[in-house]
């Protein structure tokens, strides 16, 4: 693919992001890593898996490469088949750059490895303000593709039958591709399909050595799973190059099962959910937070016990279990669960289980380091209230920890208030504000590697050394303070990465991503400017929009294209907006652009639609250009009857906007049109063009509501 020309950045980059006052309440970034995680993804990314947001209305678009074009049509993009990707089928040309429309998910085309591509995401929130974030991305070349896997899946028991078998390739959603090599291509994208599948319960997908590539269905029981988590491997010479999960429901209307209430079902995601748990300050698992919710609460008692190896049984002592203090986990340490005055009960003392040891019936389990990595059997007890018992009993395999846990009070954002006056780091008597890895990071981060310091019975040792730095800083442990000064004030958002160390260790053993919020307070990058920039030349440039009545919009924002300036500029409560640009050189300028899009129906009436009628009978012509710009509802550069369709459906409430126009027009207000008809054929001044002046500059905007034909509109 082609690089991305600097105009069409520049006008990707003035997108709606919000002013910097907004970004408190939504926000919307890129998921940390990005690049690597698409480099190994299929031939679409949902948008949800792309960003963080608090926003409603995700969208996400890509740049189209010319080259790219062909995989558009052969996917079905051209919607009215006119063999053209153009507005008419959601595309938009910016500066002669296509981009597809927006959509849930990525585009990716796997094949085209170590290609750059500029990406665009988009939020709204519940006032309808738009937030746009934008990134070039270089992928690398694609090695695998993950397949997908069908979800909530209900298959019907045969009459008579108490299980069923299932297919690994009825779990399985559409084809699965491998690496981009060969020519025996099976799809439009270039990937070569793979069809090996084999099934396995999810509890035992992390050791490969116990994965059977032959095992190609698995016989389901309904007692054992009226609902359950499979996982489905793919295969290629031998080796599982893929997974993923796909949940499995049995539904029995022959009554093959039989009713038997007293049961109990572990949590299908009971492996992350141990995981999880183990990073609170003390990792004891109650039993009935490892069982399903529903039948919780049909049983009155749950006691819980799990295997132990015999290289932990020293911290099971430390940890108070050895009763009667004799160094050992035997018979005689245990509790006297049903309260006979013994504890010679099954289940009430520690039981020898071939080289491992069963603990005692307990309230909750503890976990340690060595338990991630290795197998564990957990077994829990449900006393009912009809006396009767039920016992569930799983061997699951903990996947290796990393090497340090998210820290347990962890803030991923944190506000940069830029000052005047401050003094930071050489600088002075300029917008400075400044984030604290404290301010980030509220307690330790765990690890279980091996120290000799450890800080508690569980293996864990806390790592308190942390430090931050820019996205692209290299570490340095030292650096506990970023500063942030008006020079870098084109964002409202700062990209921090923490970084944690193990004592004295020359490299970090993690980094962890997070982020800060940047507001001007103060305004006192309009005072300052900005340092370590070349000699420049600066103006006020403000303004306002009216209706040709002369009523003032006051809530409307104006997109800057400029890469030194945030995206959109401050537009005050009475209606003014005022912007501080500076020049670098001669050759630099700043176009100003109003836009206003809500609202659609505000001033559009039957009596509208009476009046674009007349003109296109001629029995009553328009006079004015900005009666041309209202009535050419779809944008089509003519007034027809299918404007008066789309008109009509606003009024009828049939649509709540004009799929192809904005709510309102903007046309600089020193623009003189020599023919009404000119507003149709001829290029409209929406924007101004900001070069190096003398003196400040005063730009007006005339203000047009689309459909509104007798100006009845209201200026909000």
């Amino acid at each position: 693919m082609k690089k991305c020309s600097s105009s069409a950045v520049l006008a990707l980059v003035f997108l709606a992001l919000g002013t910097s006052g907004k970004a408190q309440d939504g926000y919307i970034r890129f998921v940390d890593s990005l690049t690597s995680y698409l480099s190994n993804r299929a031939s679409f990314i949902e948008v949800e898996d792309l960003v963080f947001s608090n926003l409603a209305n995700l969208n996400v678009r890509r740049l189209v490469d010319e080259a790219d074009e062909n995989y558009f049509f052969q996917r079905g993009y051209d919607l009215n088949q006119d063999n053209l990707l153009n507005e008419k089928d959601g595309f938009e040309l910016i500066d002669n750059e296509k981009f597809s429309p927006w959509g849930y998910y990525l585009e990716l085309y796997p094949c085209k490895g170590n290609q750059s591509i500029y990406i665009e995401a988009r939020g709204i929130d519940h006032n309808k303000e738009v937030y746009h974030i934008q990134k070039m991305l270089r992928l690398r070349e694609v090695k695998l593709v993950s397949p997908w896997c069908k979800s909530n899946l209900k298959f019907q028991l045969p009459p008579g039958d108490s299980s069923i078998t299932i297919q690994a390739k009825e779990l399985i959603r559409g084809n699965v591709y491998e690496r981009c090599v060969g020519q025996d291509y099976s799809d439009t994208i270039g990937l070569e399909a793979l069809d090996k599948f084999s099934v396995e319960p999810w509890y035992v997908s992390s050791p490969k050595k116990y994965l059977d590539p032959n095992k190609r269905s698995i016989t389901l029981n309904c007692k054992e799973h009226s609902k359950t988590l499979l996982t489905v491997f793919v295969w290629k010479d031998s080796l599982p190059v893929g997974s993923c999960q796909a949940w499995v429901e049995l539904v029995d209307t022959s009554g093959s099962c039989g009713q038997n209430q007293a049961t109990i079902k572990f949590r299908d995601s009971l492996a992350y959910h141990l995981f999880q748990a183990f990073t609170g300050f003390r990792p004891l698992i109650p039993a009935r937070q490892l069982l399903k919710s529903p039948q919780v609460p049909k049983a009155t008692s749950f006691k819980i016990r799990r295997s132990i190896r015999p290289s932990e049984i020293k911290q099971w002592v430390e940890l108070g279990f050895d009763r009667n203090a004799d160094g050992m986990l035997s018979k005689l340490d245990g509790y006297d669960w049903n309260l006979d005055g013994d504890i010679e009960d099954e289940g009430e003392y520690f039981q020898a289980n071939g080289s491992s040891t069963l603990s005692p019936y307990l309230d909750s389990i503890p976990l340690v380091c060595a338990d991630f990595g290795d197998s564990l059997f957990i077994e829990v007890s449900a006393t009912f209230p009809d006396g009767s018992s039920y016992k569930e009993s799983r061997r699951l395999f903990l996947s290796a920890l990393p090497p340090y846990f998210t820290t347990y009070q962890h803030s991923y954002s944190s506000f940069i208030k830029l000052k005047p006056g401050a003094e930071a780091n050489g600088y002075s008597n300029n917008g400075i504000g400044e984030i604290k890895v404290s301010d980030l990071v509220k307690s330790p981060f765990y690890s279980c590697l091996d120290t000799s310091d450890k800080v508690d019975l569980w293996g864990r040792s806390a790592l308190t050394r942390t430090s931050l730095g820019r996205t692209r800083q290299a570490p340095d442990s030292t650096r506990k303070v970023i500063f942030h000064e008006c020079c870098e004030n084109r964002s409202p958002y700062l990209f921090i990465k923490i970084h944690v160390w193990k004592d004295n260790s020359p490299n970090p053993i993690a980094e962890h991503f997070a982020f800060a919020e940047i507001g001007d307070t103060l305004n006192a990058c309009f005072t300052f400017g900005c340092l370590g920039e070349p000699p420049s030349i600066g103006t006020i440039v403000t303004g306002s929009i009216n209706t040709l009545q002369g009523q003032q919009l006051k809530t409307y924002q104006v997109r800057v294209i400029n890469q030194q300036y945030d995206p959109f500029v401050y537009v005050n409560e009475n209606g003014l907006f005022s912007h501080y640009v500076r020049f670098r050189n001669d050759f630099d300028h700043t176009y100003y652009i109003p836009e206003k899009n809500d609202d659609h129906s505000n001033g559009v009436t039957t009596f509208d639609l009476l009046q674009i009628q007349r003109h296109i009978l001629g029995k009553q012509v328009f006079t004015t250009p900005y009666q041309f710009i209202a009535a050419d509802i779809n944008q089509s550069g003519n007034i027809s009857t299918l404007d008066l369709l789309q008109l009509r459906k606003v009024i009828l409430n049939l649509e709540t906007k004009f799929p192809n126009n904005t709510s309102w027009r903007f046309i600089d207000a020193a623009h003189v049109f020599h023919q009404p008809e000119e507003a149709l054929t001829k290029y409209l001044p929406n924007r101004v063009l900001i070069k190096i002046p003398a003196t400040s500059r005063r730009i007006d905007f005339i203000a047009v509501k689309i459909g509104d034909l007798n100006n009845s509109a209201t200026p909000k």
